[in-house]
């Protein structure tokens, strides 16, 4: 069931890095790219380089 699915990731999202998955869902990464992730995929949802311009 996709929308409980959901809810559970939802519910856990703060411990969630990412999510690989070829069923659609936000932030989700397609198998064999989890170590190839794109300018705008970022490590826990955390933009280094604005943190890095900020410290």
């Amino acid at each position: 069931n996709i929308s409980l699915l959901t809810e559970k990731i939802n519910q856990h999202e703060d411990k969630i890095q990412c999510i690989v998955s070829n069923i659609e869902f936000k932030g989700k990464v397609d198998f064999g790219e989890t170590q190839n992730p794109s300018l705008n995929q970022y490590a826990d949802n955390i933009d280094v380089m604005n943190f890095l311009l900020t410290i």
